[in-house]
């Protein structure tokens, strides 16, 4: 149950490990100008439940997760519900009232039943002004220059003569989003939920990363947290109790584990 911001679990199996999916939502629609249409298209529906989701089935079994002590947390745009939706259906083995698995569409994921938690957060929506546009698009729809760009000037609200929002300003709602979600898994010394997902957009999941590597080691260009997101790009935050209650950390990304320090989140 939740109640007043405090997460209590009852009647639960103890895990070991916990883990918060992060990833930037799945491909979209493209407008002319580059930006992203409020949907996803069919391919990537079917992608992120196979390429994400069914991989961590084995999470899923071994540590006894349940959709009931998992939570999904995304911004306003349906496109990263939908994101989150088809990464929890693989998780879970989900089946569907109708159809068959694997998803093919957002209406396909409409014949699932979700139990998690969902949580929608302005915090991880754009703001207005964002990013300098003409920058991503000549960087193939990844924020590589605009995280370089923040990172040089954290004060900065212009980029090559376009406004945009200062990395201060974005840095300090989306870590605070961050840490609320880890808050969720920690919450009472480990009694919190167990799987998260956290879905978001170009430049803030990378906000995300920066945030959780840069507890233990200086991120001072994008190239540090592995290079920009890709839509349907993602990582993991893996925390761990040892058998003398002692949590560890680290972010998995594409084959590379960065450390994170816990007690800089909390």
């Amino acid at each position: 149950m939740y109640k007043e911001g405090v997460v209590v679990m009852t009647n639960r199996k103890m895990t070991n490990r916990k883990i918060l999916v992060f990833s930037r939502h799945g491909k979209a629609p493209q407008r002319e100008d580059g930006g992203s249409i409020d949907s996803l298209v069919p391919e990537t529906v079917t992608d992120l439940y196979t390429r994400v989701g069914c991989p961590l089935q084995a999470f899923v079994t071994e540590q006894g997760i349940t959709a009931e002590r998992t939570y999904l947390h995304h911004s306003p745009a349906v496109r990263t519900r939908y994101t989150g939706e088809a990464i929890l259906a693989g998780a879970f083995n989900l089946q569907p009232r109708s159809g068959e698995n694997p998803p093919r569409s957002i209406d396909d994921l409409s014949n699932y039943n979700f139990r998690n938690d969902t949580y929608t957060d302005p915090r991880l929506f754009f703001g207005k002004p964002y990013i300098n546009m003409t920058v991503y698009n000549a960087n193939n729809a990844v924020c590589n220059g605009n995280m370089d760009y923040w990172l040089d000037n954290p004060d900065a609200t212009e980029h090559d003569g376009a406004a945009i929002e200062s990395y201060r300003s974005v840095e300090a709602r989306v870590s605070t989003a961050t840490k609320d979600a880890l808050q969720r898994l920690m919450n009472n010394d480990w009694d919190g939920y167990d799987f998260g997902v956290l879905i978001t957009h170009a430049g803030l999941i990378d906000t995300v990363a920066t945030t959780l590597i840069g507890t233990a080691q200086r991120v001072e260009k994008c190239a540090d947290i592995g290079g920009g997101f890709a839509m349907a790009q993602g990582a993991q935050l893996v925390i761990d109790k040892t058998a003398t209650g002692v949590y560890t950390a680290h972010v998995e990304r594409d084959g590379q584990r960065y450390k994170v320090d816990l007690d800089k989140l909390r």
